[in-house]
């Protein structure tokens, strides 16, 4: 029995924050077409920009990603010399927090005879942090340029192919850290650095230039991106204290003698 992954919301805002939506992409129609490319263009429900490939509106993983999604498939893409499939959401909101949740789908990607495959989520800040879904079911991130500790990077999770996965990310620019979520569980917490203070784009990719051997296939669907800023509370003012009474006597008035007439 196959039990379809819940569609992504944003379930993971905390309290004391004051949040909008910035995209909210299920790529159903008819903002998107079956068997085309995603419709680009500014909106929630758009894609920003295809900066790479042919990844198409598809319905061949609905069984469990609920409906249409975007297919990353770049074994087509390499017969035209284009090694790898790519699109953008613009972002540079100038919020404190960002809260990005996604479903993510693999088929004949994460298994052993496919290893150097690679899906990534990029964060150009402009400085590029890097969350990698690798061809040996491992999750893992690498962050170049981190002040006083250089390149970053680490093993954080895994995933089996076949299975779909929910994942959330909360970065909060405030304090410089990111924490990964998959499946509701945390499995990363740590630095995140932002050069610019902000996220100027978000890119999900498959393949590499340089790398032939990304033959599987990966489903992306439900993607939830939320901008937060911190609420600001007023402090109540303290009252004024009302005046002490004074310990000391006071002195009876003494009455005036009525002068003779």
């Amino acid at each position: 029995i196959v039990i379809p992954i819940e569609k992504t919301d944003a379930q993971i805002i905390k309290p004391g924050k004051t949040c909008s939506p910035i995209y909210n992409i299920d790529f159903s129609a008819p903002t998107h077409q079956n068997g085309q490319l995603p419709t680009t263009g500014t909106g929630t429900k758009k894609v920003s920009k295809i900066n790479f490939g042919n990844p198409l509106v598809s319905q061949q993983f609905s069984r469990y990603l609920r409906g249409q999604h975007l297919q990353f498939d770049a074994r087509q893409d390499i017969r035209r010399e284009n090694r790898y499939d790519q699109i953008k959401l613009n972002v540079d909101k100038k919020y404190s927090q960002y809260l990005l949740k996604f479903n993510l789908y693999t088929y004949k990607f994460a298994d052993a005879q496919n290893n150097r495959n690679r899906f990534s989520i990029l964060f150009d800040t402009p400085t590029i942090q890097n969350l990698y879904f690798n061809g040996n079911g491992t999750i893992s991130y690498f962050q170049p340029r981190i002040p006083g500790s250089g390149s970053i990077s680490g093993r954080i999770g895994s995933f089996k192919d076949r299975k779909a996965i929910s994942m959330a990310i909360d970065i909060n620019l405030k304090t410089k850290k990111w924490t990964i979520i998959q499946d509701g569980k945390t499995i990363h917490t740590g630095p995140f650095y932002s050069k610019s203070g902000d996220i100027k784009t978000i890119r999900f990719n498959l393949g590499s230039l340089s790398d032939r051997y990304n033959l599987g296939i990966v489903g992306l669907d439900n993607i939830v991106l939320n901008g937060c800023n911190q609420t600001i509370f007023r402090p109540i003012p303290t009252p004024i204290p009302f005046p002490k009474p004074s310990t000391k006597a006071v002195p009876r008035p003494q009455p005036t003698p009525i002068p003779n007439q």
